[in-house]
C-alpha cells in the first residue's frame, strides 16, 4: 500500500469514526454554542467527534499536524510536509436541528496539497 492509499484508507477510518461519536447525540439533548455569529455554531458532539477523529489519526500518523474547527488545533496549514483538515460536524446547523444532512469529513494534505480526503454520512 503506497503513502497515498494509506492516508485515503485512514481518512475513511477517522471520518467513520468521528461520524459514530457525533451520531451518537444526534436528536439529542444539545447545549448549543455560538463562536463567531449566530449561524456559527458548535456542539459538545462537534468537540468529542473532533477528537475522536485526531486520535484515529494520531494511531497512525502521531506527529502530523491536524487544522480542525473545533479545540485549540492549529488554524493553518503548512505548505511543507503532511497534515490534516478535520470537520468533525460539517453542517452543524442541520445537525441542532436534527436534520440528517450534515457529515464527517477528514482530508490528508502534503506539501500544501491534498492527496486523500473522505465524508462520512451517517445519518
Amino acid at each position: 500500500m503506497t503513502d497515498t492509499e494509506a492516508r485515503a484508507d485512514l481518512a475513511a477510518r477517522a471520518a467513520d469514526a468521528g461520524a459514530r461519536v457525533a451520531l451518537a447525540s444526534f436528536r439529542g439533548d444539545l447545549a448549543v454554542e455560538t463562536k463567531s455569529g449566530k449561524t456559527d455554531v458548535v456542539t459538545q458532539a462537534d468537540r468529542d467527534a473532533q477528537r475522536r477523529v485526531v486520535e484515529t489519526i494520531h494511531e497512525r500518523y502521531p506527529d502530523d499536524p491536524v487544522v480542525g474547527e473545533e479545540e485549540n488545533t492549529p488554524t493553518n496549514l503548512t505548505d511543507e510536509g503532511p497534515a490534516w483538515v478535520v470537520d468533525p460536524i460539517d453542517g452543524t446547523n442541520n445537525f441542532v436541528r436534527g436534520l440528517p444532512l450534515w457529515g464527517t469529513s477528514v482530508a490528508g494534505v502534503i506539501d500544501g496539497e491534498a492527496v486523500a480526503a473522505a465524508t462520512t454520512l451517517p445519518a
